[in-house]
């Protein structure tokens, strides 16, 4: 399961159903370099539109 200091929530869902599919993927992924995680962030483009990302891995390929 990946450690809390490579999983960064940024924002907590208010959707159980979220939570729960996140800590699925959270327990399948290894705690060890270069695995990081990000969930439920947002970003705006270089033309103005707001995105909303609700996970983001960074793993080995």
């Amino acid at each position: 399961m990946l450690s809390d200091a490579r999983w960064t929530t940024v924002t907590r869902s208010e959707h159980d159903h979220e939570r729960a599919g996140m800590e699925f993927i959270r327990r399948r992924l290894e705690d060890r370099e270069p695995f990081r995680a990000w969930s439920n962030f947002t970003f705006v483009a270089k033309d103005g539109k707001l995105y909303e990302v609700d996970l983001l891995v960074v793993s080995p390929s």
